[in-house]
């Protein structure tokens, strides 16, 4: 839910739903983008 509000949060990554331009495509792309980094850090935390 958090990499949702935190892209949601970046006008740049608005669709034109939001009023912006971005595709739903580059949201998505940006979602999982934080999901991975999460991910990665979560793993460096366990290790």
């Amino acid at each position: 839910m958090q990499a949702v509000e935190a892209v949601t949060a970046d006008t740049s990554l608005h669709t034109r739903d939001l009023g912006g331009t971005a595709t739903t495509a580059q949201v998505t792309a940006a979602v999982c983008a934080l999901l991975e980094k999460a991910e990665a850090s979560a793993a460096k935390a366990v290790a």
